[in-house]
């Protein structure tokens, strides 16, 4: 009866694995990396891509999808019907679509994106506007050209990139100026060596100059205006989209880590075509104990959000009733006139003022533009009132001509507040951004 019983099980377990084997024959390995050789919006033709995309599915159903930053995914094949489920701080998304002979094509929120595996040639017969390599759409639709600024956009990608002109929340202009201040969000995700949860932050972001007139970029975290979360040198490439990080020696820095040259290209920030920046890298703490990725998404100050399709920031309500508050006291929209060739200042008004009066007034300062007073945006009067009644030197005359003017109040010793203002449509100056010496912060 044993050997019986044996017998039967044996038999069962040789039924078993010739099953497993005539599963695992079903169909080709379809794992490996797809690269992104078209896209479009609302079913337009494929363009190129404009920047690096693509899909990596690994064993088990899960999965990558990098476009400017990487997600998560977890992907499924049916016959040749591929769905993938995007994922990032809790929200999901959706591919779908078809994976054949090596080709995804896939419908993803507005987008219709295309994917060829690493090492497959692609179909001939179809190229992009140029003569270049390409594919067709799926339906036939023929790739028709480059894409000079266009990012993934619908729902959970809209929260991390530019749409097109035409696309709600847009804007015809898109050029990063200097100064200019941002609003918008910081989240960091994927933490290991350490035990914390993913989070998502308000965050400020700041282009200006320093004392110098050289160029910087930096961010502030919510609830820490005075260590910012990223400090660099940079210039502004030509064309006004992108930030070039200009980084010597312990000169710039995130959270408590110094960056150095080589790390350049990893903290490039780039301008959408919707006018929206964004920036993620991967944040590895200075002795290497622990790390974390970093994204990064803002809006110029003022600017309306898509607040159907962006992901806001946690205090946005309270910043846009703050914002609308402001609209209402002081107008809204440029004017490129101003009280004089000088301002709101004179011709001979130089800034000096004492340290203590030059602490008084930028702690003053501090506060006014805090979320605990609302984002509040003084106006010039409000603000060299608080300096002693003492004009700014006009400074950064090229920024002069961007309706933005720029004062600096300073000491006998060196120390200085740098402070850029907004030209109103009713020719009032209202506080933009702020640049001051480390002497002030003790």
């Amino acid at each position: 009866m044993k050997q019986i019983k044996f017998a039967i099980a044996l038999l069962m377990a040789i039924a078993m694995l010739l099953s497993l084997a005539a599963c695992g024959d079903k169909g080709p390995d379809v794992t490996g990396k797809y690269i992104c050789v078209g896209e479009s919006y609302y079913d337009a033709p494929l363009e190129e891509p404009y920047q690096e995309s693509w899909l990596e599915l690994k064993k088990g159903g899960k999965g990558i999808y990098y476009s400017g930053f990487e997600f998560n995914i977890k992907w499924k094949l049916d016959g040749e019907a591929f769905s993938a489920t995007v994922s990032f701080l809790g929200m999901e998304d959706t591919m779908e679509g078809t994976l054949k002979d090596g080709v995804i094509d896939v419908k993803y929120g507005d987008m219709t994106i295309r994917f060829v595996k690493e090492g497959v040639e692609v179909p001939a017969g179809s190229e992009l506007a140029g003569g270049s390599s390409g594919v067709n759409a799926p339906g036939g639709t023929g790739v028709t050209g480059a894409n000079d600024g266009v990012l993934v956009a619908g729902s959970l990608a809209d929260a991390f990139s530019g749409a097109s002109a035409g696309v709600p929340g847009g804007s015809e202009t898109a050029v990063i100026e200097n100064p200019s201040t941002w609003y918008g969000w910081l989240a960091l995700t994927d933490f290991w060596g350490i035990d914390q949860e993913e989070d998502i932050y308000d965050a400020w972001a700041y282009v200006n100059m320093d004392s110098t007139g050289k160029p910087y970029f930096e961010v502030f975290q919510d609830g820490d205006s005075e260590n910012p979360f990223l400090s660099m040198y940079m210039t502004i490439e030509e064309n006004g989209t992108c930030i070039m990080p200009d980084i010597g020696t312990e000169d710039a820095w995130t959270v408590d880590t110094y960056l150095n040259a080589e790390d350049a290209e990893n903290y490039q920030t780039f301008l959408n075509e919707d006018g929206s920046l964004m920036l993620s890298y991967d944040y590895t703490r200075y002795d290497g104990a622990y790390g974390c990725s970093v994204t990064m998404f803002f809006r110029e100050d003022g600017a309306q959000w898509d607040e159907e399709n962006d992901l806001l920031p946690p205090r946005y309500d309270e910043y846009k009733a703050a914002l609308e508050q402001g609209d209402s006291d002081n107008g809204a929209g440029p004017q490129s006139t101003s009280e004089g060739d000088y301002g709101k200042s004179n011709a001979a008004a130089d800034g000096i003022v004492d340290f203590d009066t030059l602490k008084a007034g930028f702690t003053w300062l501090k506060y006014q533009t805090s979320y605990e007073n609302g984002y509040a945006r003084p106006t010039y009067e409000e603000i060299a009132q608080q300096l002693g009644g003492t004009d700014g030197k006009k400074t950064h005359e090229s920024s002069w001509k961007q309706d933005y003017h720029v004062y600096e109040w300073v000491t006998a010793g060196g120390d200085f507040l740098l402070l850029s203002f907004k030209v109103q449509e009713d020719g009032s100056e209202t506080w933009n951004s702020s640049s001051w010496s480390s002497s002030l912060n003790d």
